[in-house]
């Protein structure tokens, strides 16, 4: 639930969040909450940034002002585990483009056919996971 935590910047992310109706009454109570000067909403990410006096309000009071749960279900602690997973092959999968890319080009310049070849392979070997990987997002 609480996704990032610095003495007076607090930020809430939930799934109950992304209903616009829920986003707007937990903004409107923690508005209310002494000590909170800003409090900025998104439904899209589910998420509440809340801006405060530290001296005037602490960190639990907000999370229970929200009236949010305080900890998601086990399955959002496991999408959030995918998401993560998923991010870091992702990186991996950029980072191997971007080298076999390099070692195309090197290979293509010191005339050295398979070498050119195979790099030429693992590039769009990694290219189709990428492109795979975010399909839905490429045929919206």
């Amino acid at each position: 639930m609480i996704a990032s935590d610095i003495a007076g910047r607090l930020r809430l992310r939930s799934r109950v969040l992304r209903d616009e109706r829920e986003l707007d009454v937990a903004a409107e109570k923690l508005a209310d909450t002494p000590g909170v000067s800003r409090v900025t909403g998104n439904g899209r990410t589910g998420s509440l940034l809340i801006e405060y006096d530290p001296l005037v309000v602490t960190r639990d009071a907000l999370v229970e002002a929200s009236g949010l749960p305080a900890t998601e279900s086990r399955a959002g602690k496991a999408s959030a585990t995918a998401t993560a997973a998923r991010g870091q092959h992702m990186r991996i999968a950029k980072q191997g483009m971007l080298a076999s890319l390099g070692a195309l080009v090197l290979f293509a310049l010191a005339g050295r056919e398979r070498q050119h070849a195979a790099a030429g392979v693992a590039f769009l070997a990694l290219n189709a996971y990428h492109v795979y990987t975010y399909r839905r997002r490429v045929l919206k």
